[in-house]
């Protein structure tokens, strides 16, 4: 697997061309499935399709695997 933790501040998800825009980047990040991290506590978003089939709300990083 190829993770790559990025410590940045995104400012769009483009999840049509599955890329991540990052402040002071011009190029955007591709990604194949995305991980976005809040902290330690889930939040959710509020988002058009948070509740969808395979999107999940972590709390520890084993809950992972227990989906």
């Amino acid at each position: 697997n190829r993770i790559t933790l990025r410590r940045a501040t995104v400012t769009r998800v483009d999840t049509g061309q599955k890329h991540v825009h990052l402040r002071g980047d011009d190029q955007p990040l591709s990604y194949d499935k995305l991980i976005l991290s809040t902290g330690s506590y889930p939040l959710k978003a509020h988002w058009p399709g948070e509740d969808s089939q395979g999107v999940q709300h972590l709390i520890t990083w084993q809950d992972r695997f227990s989906r």
